[in-house]
C-alpha cells in the first residue's frame, strides 16, 4: 500500500516482485477484490 498513485509507481512495484498495488485513499471493495486474486480460496 501506498500513498504514490502514479502508473509509474504501480509499475516499479510490480517489476521490483510485488503481488499487486493499492494506492490511497484505501477503498475497502479495492482490498477485497486484490485480497480475493491473492487468495481464491478460503483459507
Amino acid at each position: 500500500m501506498t500513498a504514490n498513485a502514479m502508473q509509474q509507481d504501480n509499475e516499479a512495484c510490480l517489476k521490483v516482485g510485488m503481488n499487486d498495488f493499492i494506492s490511497k485513499p484505501v477503498n475497502k471493495n479495492k482490498i477485497q477484490s486484490v485480497l480475493n486474486n491473492l487468495y481464491p480460496e478460503p483459507i
